[in-house]
């Protein structure tokens, strides 16, 4: 009886390759088994989150994809030494999937573009952090404009206060 357990694998696979080992072994038992909640961290940080309003990855791109087409590129120089000469839908996208992917990154480990400026601060590139953290604050506000909750800081928020399904005694990562 796993009734109770809360198990934390390393990814999807993980999870599903758990679960069909426990289908496995108690098939040899003749038996059954109540099965433990089974789950890889991003979904152990939001197995109850209401999915309604957090901005999926295409938002995400469009709304990174905004604010650099609305921003004045001149004021990021370290970011951008030498920005185009004309910011193409192209050109936006290609950069706003990089801004994103490392935004998740970072996330991964609880960080912000802000929080990375502040943790990384005195080490070489101390202005492109700022010019990273500035563009991040125009992304958030791009994406509270649009009434869209972000899903790192979603996660960041569940981190802070975890809540177990009802039933649930240990956690085993």
């Amino acid at each position: 009886d796993l009734a109770t357990t809360a198990i934390i694998v390393p990814t999807m696979e993980a999870s599903r390759r758990l679960r069909e080992a426990l289908a496995l072994e108690v098939s040899t038992r003749e038996g059954a088994v109540a099965a433990p909640h089974i789950w890889h961290p991003e979904n152990a940080m939001g197995w109850n989150r209401q999915e309604q309003g957090i901005a999926s990855a295409l938002q995400e791109r469009l709304a990174w994809s905004r604010v650099l087409v609305q921003t004045k590129l001149t004021r990021f120089p370290a970011l951008f030494p030498q920005p185009p000469g004309e910011v193409s839908p192209a050109w936006a996208a290609s950069v706003a999937d990089s801004l994103r992917s490392l935004r998740h990154a970072l996330g991964a480990g609880g960080f912000t573009l802000e929080s990375a400026r502040h943790a990384l601060e005195g080490f070489d590139g101390d202005s492109r952090w700022r010019d990273l953290a500035a563009l991040e604050a125009q992304y958030l506000q791009t994406l509270r404009d649009w009434n869209l909750n972000d899903a790192q800081e979603t996660k960041r928020a569940a981190a802070l206060q975890p809540v177990l399904p009802a039933g649930v005694e240990q956690v085993l990562v």
